[in-house]
This record gives structure tokens, C-alpha cells and sequence, in this order.
């Protein structure tokens, strides 16, 4: 057996903190990827296991407990952790062979690298995840969506949702949310002042990054770029450096439709993490003042 990958450990890592200690999955993966040499390819591979394991948390707890047939809060934490980034793997990434997404989960689940402290209980890791793996169609389609409770688990949706949606707006368009839910979003980058022109467009092209510009219904002097693929150390570069900003559409939108001018006063309140009032700074210029005020 080979040892796990660079981006399997850190996608393992950010599930541990998370599960057990509370941390956001950003914040974990920013910090894990900091003390790993992951090139863009490893570094896009943990963020889609990281974070596709939390998204499907309930989902992969429900598979658990019924392939081991005992409650998931019995399981030890490092196990548990292995067995949730292994079932994502098997079930809704198929990136990775069966067996090998096996033996990196149990090679996870033993511990012991690192440093780190030697864990038991690897054979149940190996157990459950080849059942799974030889389980994997008959898994898939005992899941339906034909009650609010059942869709629960299958897009691994809290049930309280999923009953709101299911009373307001019917079944039919409470399982197309879901689904949408499930759906990996677009990263979009706002061009600040100084990053935009031909140099930003070279450096993304340089570093082979596939990207569009949202055009339409955006306010004026608002420019965004939806970012798919490509060289993600790169991108992070970028932002560094002040030419892009992280910011979902909506976030720069809300910001945007206040179509804030130059020397104008503004209020942000509720303004963490910050990203809408840099946005609405840039507007007021340097003659104009933007308090921001953030409870916590």
C-alpha cells in the first residue's frame, strides 16, 4: 500500500478540525495547503474532497451506519473521518479508482504518519469502504426523494429545509433546489481599479486560467470574473497583489446597486468579513468615508 497523497491528507485534515473542533472548511484549508507543497492540481483535488465530504456529511453518516450497522457517533473521530472522505470518493467523485480510493482512506485511517499517532480500527475503514465500493450502484439508487425526510438524505440537506421548501413549494421544486444545492458554484473575482486592463487578462492567460466575464445586469463600474479552472496559485497571486477580489455575484451586486460616488459617505453595517466594503470604498474614492461596524 502506498501512503495517502499530499491533497488526500489535507482534505482529511480540514475534515478532522471541522467535525472536531468547529473550524470553517475555508479557513482549515487555507491553513492545511499553507504547510503542504500542493501544485494547482492537488490543491483543486483537496478543496473538492474537503469540501464535497462536509457538504455530504449527511448522506455518508446515513451509508455508514447502515453498511456497519452501528451508530456513526461510536466510531472514533480519526476513523470516522477517513470513512467520510472514502465514501464521497466512492459515491460522488470518480476521480479516483475504487481501490485506490480505498487504500488511501485506510492508509488515512491507520494515522501514524507525520508524526502523527497510530489509530486502530482501520479494518472496519476497509470493511465498510468495500462494501461500499462493490455496493456503490445498489447504494445510489435505494435513496429517493419521495418524502421530505428521504430527500433529506439523499442531498444531505438539514430535514427542517427540506420540509420548509417541501410545504411552500412543492415537491417537484423543493428536489430542484436540492439538487442546485449540490451543485459546486462559480468563483467569481471582482476587478479591483488597479488589476483591470490588458497585464490582468495576459496574467490569467499565462497561467492557463479558464475564465469569462459576467456581462449583463451588473451595475456601472462593476466588472466580475467567473474563474472555472486553471492554475489556482495563480489566481491567489492575484488577489494578493489587489488586482481581484473573492466575492460570490450576489455579495457584489447587493454592494454595486448602491452605485456609491465618488466622495459620498457610507454605513456597513454587518460589514464582516469586509469583502462589500472594500467594494464600496473603491466607489467613495479617497474623498469619501465608508464606516464599516461588525458586531463580532
Amino acid at each position: 500500500m502506498s501512503g495517502p497523497t499530499p491533497a488526500r491528507r489535507v482534505a482529511y485534515e480540514v475534515l478532522r478540525r471541522v467535525f472536531e473542533h468547529g473550524a470553517y472548511a475555508d479557513r482549515a484549508l487555507r491553513s492545511a495547503t499553507e504547510r503542504v507543497d500542493l501544485d494547482a492540481r492537488e490543491r483543486a483535488l483537496a478543496q473538492r474532497l474537503a469540501y464535497g465530504s462536509v457538504q455530504r456529511r449527511g448522506t455518508t453518516d446515513h451509508v455508514i451506519a447502515t453498511l456497519c450497522d452501528r451508530p456513526v457517533e461510536l466510531i472514533e473521530a480519526p476513523l470516522l473521518a477517513a470513512l467520510r472522505l472514502g465514501l464521497f470518493e466512492l459515491l460522488f467523485d470518480d476521480a479516483a479508482a475504487p481501490y485506490a480510493t480505498v487504500d488511501q482512506a485506510v492508509e488515512l485511517a491507520k494515522g501514524g504518519r507525520d508524526g502523527g499517532r497510530r489509530h486502530k480500527g482501520a479494518g472496519l475503514v476497509s470493511a465498510v469502504l468495500r462494501r461500499a465500493a462493490r455496493e456503490r450502484t445498489e447504494i445510489l439508487a435505494g435513496f429517493d426523494h419521495e418524502t421530505a425526510a428521504s430527500a433529506a438524505l439523499e442531498f444531505s440537506v438539514p430535514e427542517w429545509i427540506v420540509e420548509l421548501w417541501w410545504r411552500e413549494r412543492g415537491p417537484e421544486r423543493a428536489v430542484g433546489l436540492l439538487r442546485a444545492a449540490n451543485e459546486p458554484p462559480r468563483r467569481h473575482y471582482r476587478v479591483a481599479g488597479a488589476g483591470s486592463g490588458p497585464e490582468l487578462a495576459g496574467r490569467l492567460s499565462d497561467a492557463g486560467v479558464d475564465y469569462e466575464r459576467v456581462n449583463g445586469g451588473l451595475p456601472a463600474g462593476l466588472e466580475l470574473l467567473a474563474i472555472d479552472s486553471g492554475d489556482w496559485v495563480a489566481v491567489e497571486d492575484l488577489v494578493r497583489a489587489g488586482s481581484l477580489v473573492p466575492q460570490s455575484l450576489g455579495s457584489a451586486l447587493a454592494a454595486g446597486l448602491l452605485e456609491v460616488q465618488p466622495g459620498e459617505r457610507v454605513l456597513d453595517l454587518c460589514a464582516a468579513p469586509g469583502i462589500k466594503t472594500t467594494q464600496l470604498a473603491a466607489g467613495a474614492g479617497a474623498d469619501g468615508e465608508v464606516v464599516a461596524v461588525e458586531r463580532d
